[in-house]
């Protein structure tokens, strides 16, 4: 598994609008913003998500 660093999503990465675009994740992490950072950086980008 890859080391992800401590730093939060940068302006490129939102996480507010990230969590709001995709519902599925809303469900699985409710208000914890450093999954949606992290499920982002492990999978959104090859899943080709939106992060912006």
């Amino acid at each position: 598994m890859k080391k992800l660093s401590n730093s939060s999503m940068t302006e490129k990465r939102h996480p507010v609008s990230y969590r709001k675009r995709y519902s599925d994740l809303n469900k699985a992490y409710g208000g914890n913003m450093k999954s949606y950072y992290q499920h982002y950086m492990l999978n959104g980008i090859n899943e080709k998500r939106n992060g912006k």
